[in-house]
């Protein structure tokens, strides 16, 4: 995604949530969805994609599959980062619901705040 997808300030937080998410070891026998950041969708972005009334990004994988949202994951699984999907905003904020629709066994929607805590543990 360019600067005409996303401004450079929300751009920029994303990246460092991706960097943070990168430089973390993660327990290896469990799966994460982390939310890397959402966005403002602009209708100019080839990216663009109007679903009944409310205004997304779509993005396809190499096989084919789309992703469509206004918020930014990434799925860990291993200690290894396996996905990068789009997800809407829109949807259930529940940590079981995110859990289970991407079938994870958590949910971080503030990697920072999971960092902190998780160091807290230690």
């Amino acid at each position: 995604m360019g600067e005409e997808d996303i401004n450079i300030n929300t751009r920029n937080r994303i990246l460092n949530n991706l960097q943070t998410v990168k430089n973390h070891t993660f327990p290896k026998n469990e799966s994460f969805a982390i939310l890397l950041g959402g966005f403002k969708i602009n209708p100019e972005s080839e990216l663009y994609k109007n679903v009944k009334g409310r205004e997304y990004y779509s993005i396809v994988d190499l096989f084919g599959n789309d992703s469509t949202g206004d918020q930014i994951w990434v799925v860990v699984r291993q200690d290894a980062i396996v996905t990068l999907m789009l997800r809407k905003r829109i949807q259930s904020e529940s940590i079981g619901f995110v859990e289970e629709k991407v079938r994870v066994d958590h949910a971080i929607f503030n990697i920072e705040k999971y960092i902190k805590n998780a160091a807290k543990q230690i």
